[in-house]
Order: structure tokens, then sequence, then C-alpha cells
């Protein structure tokens, strides 16, 4: 067992320790009668404390934006893969925290890919133009395409 200062049990006992997590409200039932005045009323009660999807499951209004909503809120981004000279990058992406480098998603490919790295080439947002060269350092963004040489 670890060292707790004391701090840190009244922390836990009073309940002022305080973990926030990512939310957003999905407000169901857009396609009935009122439903545009009590989602205007939501969001104002809620402020700007938490994100408000309004959305119709039976229309499925709203429903394309609640993906791209979770993947903002919980600070993730889908990178996907194609190996040198493919012409199409694998349909399963590699879900990795915003902020990941070529080097954290080569080291997450293959710990070999990681240590015998040349340079990646890059098509998406966190590039100027598609198939950039980049260097291990470089900060992928969601949706980016990556070839990595080795």
């Amino acid at each position: 067992m670890g060292d707790i200062s004391l701090d840190r049990v009244e922390d836990v006992i009073l309940g002022t320790s305080l973990i926030y997590k990512p939310t957003i409200v999905v407000a169901n039932k857009a396609d009935l009668p009122n439903a545009s005045i009590n989602a205007r009323g939501l969001i104002e009660r809620t402020g700007s404390r938490m994100s408000v999807l309004v959305a119709s499951s039976l229309t499925r209004h709203g429903l394309e934006e609640l993906g791209r909503r979770l993947f903002e809120a919980l600070d993730i981004a889908r990178i996907y893969t194609k190996g040198p000279n493919a012409s199409n990058p694998s349909p399963e992406p590699f879900v990795v925290k915003e902020g990941t480098t070529i080097g954290g998603l080569s080291r997450q490919i293959h710990s070999a890919l990681f240590r015998q790295f040349k340079y990646a080439r890059v098509w998406g947002k966190s590039v100027s133009y598609g198939g950039e060269r980049v260097g291990i350092d470089h900060v992928l963004m969601d949706g980016d395409t990556v070839e990595i040489h080795a």
C-alpha cells in the first residue's frame, strides 16, 4: 500500500474530490409536436455545461451528428492505415487519443515498426496536401490516413 495524505482521505470521505466526465445529452423525440420548444428549454437550462443533441430515432434526425460529438467529447480520433503503395486504406481504423503522433501510432501497431521508422505519408486534415511526407513527431487528426515506411 502506498502513502496517502490526510487531505486525500478527507477529499474522499467528504466527497470534495470531483471527477468530471464528458457528457452529451441526447434529446430524443424531435419528431413530436412541441419538440423544438422543449429542446430550446433544455438547452437554456443546461447552458454551456453540457452538449445537447436534438434527435429523433424515428426519423434519424440528428443521429448522423452523434458519432462526431462522441469522438469530440472523448478526445479520440480514428486513424486509418494503408500499406506502402496500396490503393485503399484499411476499413477498420485505429482509435487513438486526440494528439497522437505518428510515433505513438507506429508503437501501437508494433514496437519494431516504431524502432525501424523512416518516414510516413499522410492524407487528411493534419497535412497541407495529400500524401505529404512527415516525421515521427507529426500530430495526427481524426480521419487521417497513414502509410508508414520502415
